[in-house]
């Protein structure tokens, strides 16, 4: 074989031997040489199988050089895998199909990680390993598979000094359910507090202004009783002797521009002998006897002057003070200098409510509070002196330390 005979000769005359088969023949072709069409494979044995004329042909030699292939649609793909489209058309690399066809006859399924979910929604978890139905994934198959809803805002409580943005309801948190640490710049906003507040007249803000919030993104006139205190005078009047003074009495002081709560927290750590009081600065009293006759009770019909006169007959036969914790006889006094001018009680004068006035403070937090006098270096505001006739001063002002000797518990006085 391999051979084709290229002429003949009749009967009767000279005939050929195996001397002329190159004369004679010409070589076929193997099938080798020949092109399977598609969803064919040459033969195992191709190499020695020829083809039927000196040139291969597909009408004559198909089925002698070639095999039939098996179509990937007989194929079953393994988990995770899809047959590939149009897999009539793709072929197996032999006559029956087996697991070295995988990669020919399938595709890997897609992840829902290449999914893009809408902007209500979010991966779920574990998105990268969740496979979709095929090899692309698309919102008919797979959006349920992939995507979950995302929480809206209004699922967050806001933690305290935030207030919910407005709209919450429709923001969304970053996941399926909204989280303090990760969506509070999403869903809330902080609060207004009180230290951007404007006061009323007459009124200034809470010590702890900064710390105090509205439940508004700024503070209003609805906030005024939550940021602000009165503001005024808080004076005291006290009769025992106070340190750096030298033994004087100091009977009187004020300090302009503070709070309500801040004197009435002086108030409260007051000694028995001492009455504090508030009113607004504009009804400051100046001195001694304006401060007790703020401070003193109203009159009693039928008593007033039952207690006028007891007070005076006191006043008259004792005319005593307090003084460093003791009682002392002001009839028995006299004046003597004390360190920066001062007058303080010496025995032997006549004197009385010798004392000497502490300059206004300024608030804590004034600028001006480095700058203000302090208690030792104020100087001497009013002293009744044995020249100055007192026998009126000692019954009224005798009358008034009495009635500064009230029990504690009494509410600042704003007459």
């Amino acid at each position: 074989g391999g051979f084709f005979a290229a002429a003949w000769a009749p009967d009767g005359e000279a005939s050929c031997d195996g001397g002329d088969t190159d004369t004679c023949c010409d070589t076929l072709p193997r099938c080798t040489s020949f092109e399977c069409p598609i969803g064919y494979r040459l033969r195992g044995d191709a190499r020695q199988r020829f083809c039927a004329a000196p040139a291969c042909s597909a009408r004559d030699d198909a089925l002698a050089c070639c095999e039939e292939l098996a179509s990937c649609s007989t194929f079953q793909c393994a988990r995770g895998f899809a047959m590939k489209s149009a897999s009539e058309g793709i072929f197996c690399g032999g006559g029956e199909c087996g697991g070295g066809d995988l990669a020919i006859c399938c595709d890997p399924l897609a992840k829902c990680s290449s999914f893009e979910c809408p902007s209500a929604y979010i991966h779920r978890a574990g998105a990268a390993d969740v496979e979709c139905a095929a090899q692309i994934c698309t919102r008919d198959s797979d959006f349920s598979v992939c995507c979950e809803p995302r929480a809206t805002c209004g699922s967050l409580a806001c933690p305290e000094r935030y207030l919910a943005r407005k709209g919450a309801d429709r923001l969304f948190c970053a996941g399926a359910a909204c989280q303090p640490e990760a969506d509070l710049g999403t869903c809330c906003e902080p609060a207004g507090n009180c230290s951007a507040y404007a006061c009323p007249a007459g009124q200034m803000q809470k010590a702890n202004a900064s710390e105090t919030f509205c439940p508004s993104r700024s503070c209003g006139e609805d906030d005024a009783a939550a940021c602000c205190v009165r503001q005024g005078c808080c004076f005291s009047l006290a009769l025992s002797s106070a340190p750096g003074l030298a033994g004087a009495p100091c009977c009187f002081t004020r300090s302009r521009g503070v709070r309500v709560t801040d004197c009435e927290a002086r108030r409260a750590g007051a000694p028995m002998d001492t009455v504090v009081a508030f009113v607004g600065d504009e009804r400051c009293p100046g001195s001694l006897e304006e401060a007790a006759v703020m401070v003193s009770p109203p009159p009693f019909p039928v008593f007033a002057w039952l207690s006028l006169g007891l007070f005076v007959c006191l006043a008259a036969a004792c005319g005593f003070v307090f003084l460093g914790g003791g009682i002392k006889s002001i009839r028995d006094t006299k004046q003597e200098e004390a360190p920066g001018g001062a007058k303080t009680p010496r025995d032997g004068a006549a004197g009385v409510w010798c004392y000497r006035r502490i300059e206004d403070p300024a608030p804590p937090d004034s600028p001006g509070a480095a700058t203000r006098s302090t208690m030792a270096g104020s100087p001497p505001l009013h002293a009744i002196t044995p020249e100055q006739p007192a026998s009126r001063r000692e019954a009224r002002a005798s009358a008034r330390t009495d009635s500064l000797r009230t029990p504690p518990g009494r509410g600042l006085a704003d007459a």
